[in-house]
């Protein structure tokens, strides 16, 4: 598989685990999880600056820095510390191939749009 392939589902399965943590009210975890996504999509667009879908992933990248913001305001310093002490003790629920819930997924570039 490709380094781009593995970017994009890198970010999808980071995208997709902020999305559920975030509906979960699990925050601070979900503000990680979107930054992870934004870093991704991020790289992509730096490695590969002729790629078709460059605009797409910019767009999703300002939607979850605006997520990240609105969420900001409702996260307690603690909560940040923890999920961020989770996050780097491997707690990260984030998996390569975009399925955390194990039922299969296979859906494209539409799973890194955010739902509320």
């Amino acid at each position: 598989m490709s380094a781009s392939n593995e970017l994009e589902k890198a970010a999808t399965a980071y995208a997709l685990d902020a999305v559920r943590l975030d509906k979960q009210g699990q925050k601070g975890r979900a503000i990680t999880l979107y930054q992870k996504a934004i870093e991704s999509l991020l790289q992509l667009v730096q490695l590969y600056p002729e790629y078709g879908l460059n605009k797409v992933y910019v767009q999703r990248a300002i939607a979850y820095q605006e997520r990240i913001k609105a969420l900001q305001g409702a996260v307690s310093p603690t909560e940040m510390n923890r999920a961020s002490n989770e996050d780097n003790e491997g707690g990260s629920s984030a998996t390569m191939d975009g399925n955390s819930n194990g039922n299969g997924g296979g859906k494209g570039n539409e799973e890194l749009v955010i739902t509320e």
